[in-house]
């Protein structure tokens, strides 16, 4: 199967790399942890955390845009949540939107714009639909719950 990437997925593919390689890097880390917020806003207004949303909802790409983003941040070992943070939630927000709970769609759009942050809590047991805060999001038993 030959892969090729468009001119688009290419200067993606390039700018996080760059990125990737000038800010993200292991030796940094420590001097990292206090920034957080800082880094996170960067990869809003790249518009990293709507990579896998379709235009028409907000966002560019899909799956091979996601996973040319995550390829950089791995090669230089990011500790940044990219799965959890800027693919995951974003994907069940989307997996939610369109349904009675209206509020998933304003979340989604907040979370590409870097308004506010969401998180995927899959492995937690609160995650599975145990939690007493919030609502079911979509059929796959997951619930929207606002941090408190």
């Amino acid at each position: 199967m030959e892969f090729t990437l468009s001119l688009e997925q290419a200067l993606l593919k390039e700018s996080a790399n760059r990125f990737a390689k000038e800010t993200l890097g292991f030796a940094g880390r420590a001097a990292r942890r206090d920034k957080a917020a800082v880094q996170w806003r960067k990869f809003c207004d790249m518009g990293w955390i709507a990579a896998g949303i379709a235009p028409e909802r907000g966002g560019f790409g899909g799956v091979v845009e996601m996973a040319l983003i995550a390829q950089e941040l791995g090669q230089v070992l990011a500790i940044e949540p990219y799965l959890g943070c800027g693919v995951l939630a974003p994907q069940l927000l989307l997996a939610a939107s369109g349904t009675a709970h209206v509020e998933s769609d304003a979340l989604l759009a907040a979370v590409c714009a870097g308004e506010t942050r969401a998180a995927a809590a899959v492995s937690e047991p609160e995650g599975r639909g145990g939690s007493r805060l919030g609502w079911h999001a979509c059929q796959i038993g997951a619930r929207l719950c606002p941090h408190r």
